[in-house]
C-alpha cells in the first residue's frame, strides 16, 4: 500500500528517490533539446528563433552630405494567391523558378480588427494595424471621372479638405492636399495617371474609432506625404458585366491617406481587357498596367499594384467546376509570374518589389489556414523574419507598413505596431540554403504551415479535455469529502495524472504532417497524450514515497521540459495545443500564457516538495503526521538549522527565479507572467503576514512589499528589453506607443486587455475549469478548516507552496490580457495538491459524515 500524509515514509529512500527523479528530468530535457534539433532539421530551419540574425530589409541610409538615390516600393497584392499555388508554379514554371531563386519569402499573418474579408486585409496593410471594414469600402472612384457638378476629385477636395494634423505632434499642411499631391505629381496626368478618391473613407474611419486599439486608417501613405513623397494605384479585382458585376478596388484602401486621397492611379476599364476564355471574361490588361507603372515610377515612390484575376477567380469559384477553376488560377499565376519579371528586370539598386495576398478566402480561414505567402526582391534570397514574430520565415501584416515607410525614409507613425521586416540568408541553416533548389524555401515553408494548422485544428480537442477531465477529477473528491467517503484516497492518482496533462501535451508536437498524417492531429494524438499523462503520473508514484513527493516529482518535470524547450527556442511550445498559436496571432516568440502559468504552478508545487522533503531530513515533522523523531544531536543542530532555512526559502527563490526567466526579452518575453511569478513568490509570505496576529503597520508593510517586488520586475524587463535595440520585444514596442501617442495609449492597452479578460471569462472552456478550482480552495479552506491547520502542521512547505500558487494565479488573472487561461493553468497544480492532501488526511477520520466546520464569521 502506498504510503499517504498520514503513513511515516522511509527517510533512508529519500536520496535515491531524488536521484530517480532527477535522472527522469535530464531524460526528459535530453529528449526535448533533440525534439527541439529534430523539428529545426525536418522544417528546415522555417520557424525557428532569428533574433538579430539576417540583414535588414530596409536599404541602409547614406551618409550625411552624400544625395540619397531615389528610392521606390512596388506591392504586388494579388488576392487568391496561396502556398499552394505558388509551390505549383515554382515546379512548373521557368519564370516562376528564376523569380524565386532571387527572392526572400516568408509566411504573413492576415489578422484584422474583425472580419477576415480582403478589405479589411488592405486597410489593416495601409494603417499599420488591424482595422475592420464596412460597407462603403467599395466606393472608389477615379479623380477624373466626372459627376453632375464636377470631376471627382474636385468635388472630393472641396467636400473634405485637411483640417487635421496626420497624427499628434504633426503639423496641419498649410495647403490643401489637392495642391500638395498636383505638386508631388505635376505632369503625371499626361501619362494617364489622375487621382483616386474614395468617398467612403470618413465611414471607414469611424467604423475602426470603436475598435479598443487606435487604427490610423491612411497613416502609410500619410508618412509619405509627410515625405513629400507621392503614391500611386494600378489594377484592380473588379467583375464588370454580367449578374456578378460587383467593383473590387480593395488595393485603393492600402494606398489611400487619412482623408481618402491617392495622388495616382490607373483603376478603371483601361486596366482590364475582355478574355472570352477566362471565367468572368474579363482578365487585367498587364500591358496597360506596366506601362502605367513606368510612368508613376518617376512620380511616386509607392505604388500598389491589385492583381485581380487570382481575386476575380476567387469570387468566381463557387460557380466553376474544381478542374476549370484550378486550370485558370495556373494560368493566372503563370501571367502574374511573367509580369513580375518584367517589373524584378526594371528595378533600380535600391528599389524593392513585393508580393503578397491580403487576406484569406473564408473556406481557408474557417479551416485556420490563415498564413498567406509574402515573396520580395531587392533585398536578397533567403527567409523573411522581423522583430515582431522573432521567427525566420514568418512575418505580420502590420509589418508592411513599418518597412515600407523605413526603407524609404519616411517618419513612423506612433501608433503602428509592426517592425521592419529582416532576412535570414542562406547558409544560416535555413531551408533557402538549397542553393539550386527555389523551391526549398517554399517547401519548409508549407511544412511549417501544416504543423502550425494541424496543431490550431487539434487545439479545442486538448482544451475540452483537459478542462472536462478537470471538472469530473475535481468534483469527484468533493463530493467524497463532503460525504466523509472512505474511497476519497482513491482519486489521487487521477489527480496527480490531471496535473501531468499539461507535460504530456508538450511532448506531443503537431508532426509529422501531410497527406499521410492527417489522421494525427485528432482522437489518437489526444488518446495518446492521455496515456502520457497517465504514464508520468505512475511513475511519479513509483519514484517517490508519499503524495507530496509525486507531485513535486511531475512539477519538476514539467518545468524541466518548459525551460529546456524554452531555451531551445520554443520549437514545441509553438506546436503543442496549449502554447500560443502564430494562426492566433496573439503571440510568436517566448513563453504564452497557458504555459506561463503552467511554469508558475509546476515551479511552486516541485519547490514546495523539496523543501517538504529537506525540512524532514533535517529534523522536522514527518509528512505522514507521527510522533517528532528525536532532537538532533548538538553537533547537527546548525545543520539542521541551515537545512530548515533553506526548504523555507525554496518556493520564493524557485519563483523568483521563474520570474526573470519570464523578464528575460530574449527567453520568456511575458511581461504579465514575470509579474504574475514575482507576486507568487511573495505569496506565502504575504499569506504568513496577515494570517499572524501582528500590528497593521507590518500588515501595510507586507502589502507594501508584494507591489514592490513586482514594480521592481516590470522595470527591469524594460532596462533589458531596451538593451536589445532594434529587436526588441513587444513590451517595449508598446510603451513606445504610449509615449508617442500619449496616456490615450495606455488606457486603450489596459482597456483591451480586460475587454479580451471579460471576453474570455464569458466564452473560453477555461472558465468552467477557473471556477471550480477557486471553489476546491474555498471549499477546503473554509469547510474542512480542521483538516487545513492539520497541513500547516505536518506539511508546512506543501501548504507554503499552495499559498504560491493562489497568489500566483490570482495575479495571472489580474495582469495578462488572457488571464482566465494563466489562471486556470496555475492553479491547476494547487488545487490537485490540495485534494490529495486533503484525500490522506481525511481518509484517516471515521467513516461517515461527521460535524462540518463552519466557515469564520466576517
Amino acid at each position: 500500500m502506498r504510503a499517504t500524509p498520514t503513513e511515516p515514509t522511509r527517510a533512508h529512500a529519500t536520496g535515491p528517490q531524488t536521484l530517480a527523479v532527477a535522472a527522469v528530468a535530464l531524460a526528459l530535457v535530453a529528449a526535448t533539446v533533440a525534439a527541439g534539433h529534430g523539428l529545426a532539421a525536418a522544417l528546415g530551419g522555417a520557424g525557428r528563433l532569428a533574433i538579430g540574425e539576417g540583414r535588414p530589409w530596409v536599404a541602409p541610409a547614406d551618409p550625411p552630405g552624400v544625395p540619397s538615390p531615389r528610392r521606390t516600393v512596388t506591392v504586388v497584392a494579388a488576392p487568391g494567391l496561396d502556398l499552394d499555388l505558388l509551390r505549383q508554379l515554382a515546379a512548373a514554371d521557368p519564370t516562376w523558378r528564376e523569380l524565386l531563386r532571387n527572392a526572400a519569402v516568408g509566411l504573413m499573418t492576415s489578422h484584422t480588427g474583425g472580419y477576415y474579408g480582403r478589405e479589411a486585409g488592405y486597410l489593416t496593410l495601409g494603417a499599420g494595424a488591424r482595422a475592420v471594414s464596412g460597407p462603403t469600402a467599395g466606393w472608389v472612384l477615379p479623380g477624373d471621372q466626372v459627376l453632375e457638378p464636377g470631376t471627382a476629385a474636385g468635388l472630393f477636395d472641396r467636400w473634405w479638405p485637411p483640417r487635421e494634423a496626420p497624427w499628434p505632434g504633426a503639423a496641419i499642411p498649410a495647403a490643401r492636399a489637392g495642391d500638395a499631391g498636383a505638386a508631388r505629381t505635376a505632369g503625371a496626368a499626361d501619362d494617364g495617371l489622375v487621382p483616386v478618391v474614395h468617398w467612403g473613407w470618413q465611414a471607414l474611419r469611424r467604423a475602426n474609432e470603436d475598435l479598443d486599439h487606435p487604427v490610423p486608417l491612411g497613416s502609410l501613405a500619410t508618412a509619405l506625404h509627410r515625405a513629400g513623397m507621392a503614391v500611386a494605384v494600378l489594377g484592380n479585382a473588379d467583375l464588370p458585366g454580367g449578374p456578378w458585376a460587383v467593383p473590387r478596388r480593395g488595393a485603393v484602401l492600402m494606398a489611400a491617406d487619412q482623408r481618402g486621397w491617392v495622388d495616382l492611379g490607373l483603376i478603371d476599364g483601361r486596366s482590364l481587357e475582355p478574355d472570352a476564355s477566362f471565367p468572368g471574361g474579363w482578365r487585367t490588361r498587364w500591358e496597360a498596367v506596366l506601362t502605367g507603372w513606368a510612368a508613376a515610377q518617376r512620380h511616386a515612390s509607392l505604388i500598389v499594384i491589385e492583381a485581380g484575376d487570382l481575386g476575380r477567380l476567387e469570387d468566381l469559384a463557387p460557380t466553376l467546376t474544381p478542374e476549370g477553376l484550378e486550370g485558370a488560377r495556373r494560368s493566372a499565376g503563370a501571367r502574374l509570374g511573367r509580369a513580375l519579371a518584367a517589373l524584378q528586370a526594371a528595378l533600380g539598386p535600391e528599389d524593392r518589389l513585393v508580393l503578397l495576398n491580403p487576406a484569406p478566402r473564408d473556406e481557408a480561414r474557417a479551416a485556420g489556414e490563415t498564413l498567406l505567402p509574402v515573396a520580395t526582391w531587392g533585398a536578397g534570397p533567403g527567409l523573411l523574419t522581423s522583430p515582431s514574430t522573432r521567427r525566420a520565415g514568418l512575418v505580420v501584416n502590420t509589418d508592411v507598413a513599418p518597412s515600407i515607410a523605413a526603407h524609404l525614409g519616411a517618419p513612423p507613425h506612433p501608433a503602428w505596431v509592426g517592425r521592419p521586416w529582416a532576412v535570414v540568408p542562406p547558409g544560416d541553416g535555413t531551408a533557402a540554403a538549397s542553393a539550386g533548389s527555389p523551391g526549398g524555401a517554399l517547401d519548409a515553408l508549407d511544412r511549417l504551415d501544416l504543423a502550425m494548422v494541424a496543431n490550431y485544428q487539434r487545439r479545442a480537442a486538448f482544451i475540452r479535455l483537459f478542462v472536462g477531465a478537470g471538472l469530473v477529477l475535481c468534483a469527484g473528491p468533493l463530493l467524497a469529502l463532503w460525504r466523509r467517503s472512505r474511497q476519497l484516497e482513491r482519486w489521487s492518482r487521477w489527480l496527480l495524472a490531471l496535473a501531468a496533462f499539461p507535460l504530456a501535451n508538450l511532448l506531443l508536437p503537431a508532426w509529422p504532417t501531410g497527406p499521410g498524417w492527417s489522421w494525427w492531429s485528432g482522437a489518437p494524438s489526444v488518446v495518446l497524450a492521455a496515456g502520457l499523462a497517465l504514464a508520468a503520473a505512475a511513475a511519479a508514484r513509483r519514484l517517490t514515497a508519499n503524495p507530496v513527493a509525486a507531485f513535486g516529482a511531475v512539477g519538476a518535470w514539467t518545468v524541466a521540459v518548459v525551460v529546456a524547450d524554452l531555451l531551445a527556442g520554443g520549437w514545441l511550445a509553438q506546436l503543442t495545443p496549449f502554447g500560443y498559436s502564430p494562426i492566433g496571432g496573439a503571440r510568436y516568440y517566448g513563453l504564452g500564457n497557458e504555459y506561463m502559468g503552467v511554469l508558475i504552478g509546476a515551479a511552486a508545487v516541485a519547490a514546495a516538495a523539496w523543501a517538504e522533503g529537506r525540512r524532514r531530513q533535517h529534523g522536522g515533522r514527518e509528512a505522514g503526521g507521527g510522533t517528532a523523531p528525536a532532537p538532533p544531536e548538538p553537533s547537527r543542530r546548525g545543520l539542521a538549522a541551515g537545512g530548515t532555512a533553506a526548504a523555507s526559502r525554496a518556493v520564493p527563490l524557485s519563483l523568483a527565479a521563474v520570474a526573470l526567466l519570464l523578464a528575460d526579452p530574449r527567453q520568456g518575453s511575458n511581461f504579465g507572467g514575470a509579474l504574475s511569478a514575482a507576486v507568487a513568490a511573495c505569496g506565502p509570505t504575504l499569506a504568513a503576514s496577515l494570517a499572524a496576529h501582528r500590528s497593521l503597520r507590518r500588515r501595510a508593510g507586507a502589502v507594501l512589499v508584494l507591489l514592490a517586488v513586482p514594480v521592481g520586475v516590470g522595470l527591469l524587463m524594460a532596462l533589458l528589453d531596451r538593451q536589445m535595440g532594434m529587436g526588441a520585444s513587444h513590451v517595449l514596442t508598446t510603451w513606445e506607443q504610449v509615449r508617442g501617442v500619449g496616456p490615450e495609449a495606455l488606457a486603450d492597452v489596459v482597456g483591451r486587455k480586460v475587454a479580451m479578460n471579460l471576453r474570455l471569462m464569458r466564452y473560453t472552456n477555461w472558465s468552467y475549469l477557473f471556477v471550480m478550482l477557486v471553489f476546491v480552495y474555498a471549499f477546503v479552506i473554509y469547510r474542512r478548516a480542521a483538516v487545513i491547520r492539520r497541513l500547516e502542521r505536518r506539511v508546512p512547505e506543501a501548504v507554503r507552496g499552495l499559498a504560491a500558487v493562489g497568489a500566483g494565479s490570482l495575479a495571472a488573472l489580474v495582469l495578462n490580457d488572457s488571464g482566465i487561461v494563466a489562471a486556470a493553468t496555475t492553479l491547476v497544480y494547487g488545487a490537485t495538491l490540495l485534494l490529495a492532501l486533503v484525500a490522506g488526511e481525511a481518509g484517516a477520520d471515521p467513516p461517515g459524515r461527521g460535524p462540518v466546520e463552519p466557515a469564520p464569521r466576517c
